[in-house]
């Protein structure tokens, strides 16, 4: 039996009639993907204190330094002037809060708080502080009709060009922008101008008030390097990258003095009052009212290397090292005409499946070889409907894509075009499919983009910034989301090819409590967190999706969480002032990082559950209406993300196919088609029963009861049916006996409350085989009779400890 998709879950105390669940880590994820994972555990925050409710490791990458000051002073502080205060777990995390409030100018950091101040006071030398500024961002005058190649990190609306120098100074890794038709492009450093017509672009300088960073800014240089040291100096030349410190000077011939003394340092660039000071490798480039030179030694300096005639920035484009992704441009150069020998003949009716670099606007699939030849790493090309698809290469060959003409770029090192193959992996809803980047952020397309859910196989992803104060406006669409072939698909809203994802996900509980907020959003001494925080979390470990569940009850109050639990300094896109409200700003959070969401109907109410999907309190209507509110606020391009509905979390009071009171076909079938009457483009999650069951194993009878949610033996006989086609889901529940004591799992024994004794526990060939007999009968035949996919809703292994010798509970889970 091929693996289901999985969730992880993160549980919350609930104790029900024998089952007794208290903090749970259990584990969500796409076996699809398999590897290595991550989790992350919450602990119970208690009802009249703000406790810790996250411990997640923060591996940042910070790039708010590219903003601050650059070094911290140790030992040193700064008397008075504090305008606030946060809790942070090394001093480098200082400066994002410093940016954030607009009184603040430096900080210092001591045993785990940012003190933040306005102007600086006395300098005090005190062990164990750590000090430091943050930089200004003042912006050089905009260039008319140019653009910034790539380096895209976001953007935002703006009616005049004025507006992008405020939004790129509150940017972390922001230092050029463009201005377009009302929207701002902003961009990291390095990328290249080219001319645009209608463009408008400009860049930050920064200043750093004192106090001085510990790599010391020169203000009166020592004794004068000798002059044979210093070349003779280049006009309109600047030196590419690769930059290690800036002085001010009124001319270039201080700067070869302060590169002499500067470790590292070889090559120099002077530009409005300022010494670019940078170390070997960097590229010579053309650049008008740059000076430059370079220190002397046996090797020649580098010569210039001759750019196209374009526009050059006026603010300096190369004064931070930090390097980005390199990302499409925001409008792509002109190309030139390659070679009919470097085209292969083109493919028709033939498509490449994800992979996307850009698109360009063409007539006809002959010009799409010249962009491709032109545009980086590009190999493949698709023309449909007068747009070029650029594409990496290794993309799949898709037959049979009527309208789709492909092609690819010849080189001698290149192999023929791949033959067609099926999808195995993931995920890109887009049209004929034009996705974000595979680092998640936002560039602008030429055509509408429909979002991209991310990989779900195991890695490290460190390219985090700061906690921002909103998120771009990405343009995506909602796509639409197929079940088929046992696998997940999505495809743009108006057709196209199916695209194949695996789900690797985890659940964040807390909205289905009392509190009607999720865990882990108040400070944290060790690493404070956000639902940014959470969610880069989650990305860098490479979860793709999110269960979230929630309450019938607090969707139709739309109650407000509880802020007690909630930093709103920390969480400034959190929307706190409605139920919905929080849902909503959750799902764009995750939708900023790729991470798909399943919105789960958990419990009827916080206070009172029940075993079936209704109850006398929240009567059939009352579900219905629920349904309703959640179709109504999230399907909508704004939450193109969201996956679809889990119609009950873990029935076990039901029946299936009787079509008795409790059936839970029909009420499926009621509230599926209820989703999908108002929201077609969703998935419906089905779980099963919770009954006892006999199986021939062995040659034996073997007696096993299902876990809550697990059992779809019926499914089979008495198939689920809905209005739309490939729209069921069936999402089992699956766990350990650490979770629940589950005597079919071991050798003998019996219960005892919580736990089983007087038992021995099978061997690994044993175990395994008792699990894939089990797991068969529950779900697994589904895979062999039905089309839909399966995915576990709910997965667990270990709870606390594993005191068994052989690790029966960490065997299962394996």
């Amino acid at each position: 039996m091929k693996a289901p998709s999985q969730y992880v879950s993160i549980e919350t105390s609930k104790e029900r009639a024998g089952y007794h669940k208290r903090w749970l880590l259990l584990l969500f994820v796409a076996l699809l993907g398999g590897g290595a994972i991550g989790t992350f555990s919450l602990t119970n925050p208690s009802s009249d204190s703000r406790t810790q409710t996250a411990d997640l490791r923060r591996a940042l990458s910070n790039a708010s330094t590219l903003m601050c000051g650059g070094s911290i002073q140790e030992n040193t502080d700064y008397a008075g002037n504090d305008v606030g205060s946060t809790q942070r777990s090394t001093a480098d995390e200082c400066c994002a809060d410093c940016q954030a409030n607009p009184k603040c100018k430096l900080f210092v950091w001591y045993q785990g708080t940012c003190y933040l101040k306005s102007v600086m006071g006395a300098r005090v030398t005190l062990p164990g502080r750590r000090a430091s500024t943050v930089q200004e961002a003042t912006c050089a005058p905009a260039l008319d009709n140019t653009d910034y190649d790539g380096h895209d990190i976001g953007s935002t609306q703006r009616p005049s060009v004025d507006g992008c120098c405020v939004d790129c100074s509150g940017t972390p890794s922001c230092s050029l922008y463009v201005w377009f038709q009302g929207t701002c492009y902003l961009k990291s450093a390095g990328a290249q101008a080219i001319p645009a017509s209608g463009r408008k672009a400009g860049g930050l300088q920064l200043t750093t008030s004192p106090p001085s960073p510990t790599t010391q800014p020169i203000t009166t240089p020592p004794t004068s390097p000798t002059f044979a040291l210093c070349s003779p100096i280049q006009t309109d030349i600047d030196y590419q990258g690769h930059d290690i410190h800036t002085t001010s000077r009124s001319s270039v011939d201080q700067c070869c003095a302060d590169c002499a003394i500067v470790p590292d340092c070889q090559l120099y660039v002077w530009f409005q009052g300022s010494c670019y000071l940078k170390s070997v490798g960097a590229q010579a480039i053309q650049a008008s009212g740059r000076k430059s030179g370079t220190l002397q030694s046996t090797t020649p300096p580098p010569s210039p290397t001759r750019q196209p005639n374009t526009t050059l920035p006026t603010s300096p484009p190369t004064t931070t090292p930090r390097q980005t992704t390199t990302l499409p441009a925001t409008t792509p150069p002109q190309p030139t005409n390659p070679t009919s020998a470097l085209c292969s003949p083109i493919q028709t009716d033939t498509d490449y499946q994800g992979h996307d670099l850009h698109a360009t606007s063409r007539s006809s699939v002959d010009q799409c070889c010249a962009d491709c030849v032109n545009f980086p790493n590009c190999q493949l090309y698709v023309w449909f409907q007068g747009t070029c698809y650029l594409k990496s290469e290794g993309a799949p060959v898709i037959a049979s894509a009527n309208g789709r003409i492909a092609g690819s770029v010849k080189s001698p090192a290149t192999a023929p075009p791949p033959t067609p193959t099926p999808a195995t992996t993931l995920a890109t809803p887009v049209t004929t499919p034009s996705s974000t980047p595979d680092n998640g952020l936002p560039q602008r397309p030429s055509t509408p983009i429909y979002g991209r859910i991310n990989d779900g196989t195991p890695g490290t992803d460190l390219n985090e910034v700061t906690n921002p104060s909103s998120y771009p406006n990405r343009g995506c669409k909602l796509p639409n989301y197929l079940s088929q072939q046992g696998q997940l698909f999505v495809q743009a809203p108006n057709g196209g090819p199916q695209i194949s994802i695996g789900i690797k996900g985890i659940n964040w509980f807390g909205l289905e409590t009392i509190q009607n907020a999720p865990f882990g959003l108040w400070a944290n001494p060790q690493n404070g967190t956000s639902i940014y925080e959470i969610a880069a979390f989650l990305a860098r470990n490479k979860f793709n999706s999110v269960r979230l569940p929630l309450t019938v009850e607090s969707l139709l109050k739309n109650t407000a969480p509880n802020l007690n639990l909630i930093n709103t300094y920390q969480n400034p896109t959190l929307n706190v002032t409605t139920y919905t409200a929080a849902v909503s700003a959750i799902i764009k959070a995750l939708a900023f990082r790729g991470i798909s969401v399943l919105l789960d109907i958990h419990y009827l109410s916080a206070t009172a559950d029940s075993g079936t999907w209704f109850s006398g309190a929240f009567p059939e209507s009352s579900i219905l209406s629920a349904i309703d509110t959640l179709t109504r606020n999230f399907c909508n391009d704004g939450h193109w993300n969201v996956l679809g509905v889990d119609l009950k979390n873990e029935p076990h009071d039901t029946t299936w196919g009787d079509f008795g009171p409790a059936d839970m076909r029909v009420g499926a079938a009621k509230m599926g088609n209820r989703i999908l009457s108002s929201c077609s483009s969703w998935l419906v999650f089905v779980e099963g029963n919770a009954q006892s069951h006999n199986i021939q194993f062995q040659g034996q009878n073997f007696n096993y009861y299902d876990w809550w949610g697990g059992g779809l033996q019926n499914a089979g006989r008495f198939p689920l049916a809905l209005n739309l086609p490939h729209k069921i889901v069936y999402a089992p529940h699956f766990y350990s006996p650490s979770v629940y004591p589950q005597t079919w799992l071991v050798q003998g024994g019996s219960r005892n409350g919580d736990t089983i004794v007087g038992y021995q526990e099978y061997r690994d060939s044993q175990l395994s085989a008792i699990i894939t007999a089990t797991c068969q009968d529950m779900f697994g035949y589904l895979r062999e009779t039905q089309d839909y996919a399966i995915v576990f809703g709910e997965f667990g292994g270990l709870y606390a400890k594993d005191d068994d010798t052989a690790k029966t509970s960490q065997r299962i889970t394996r």
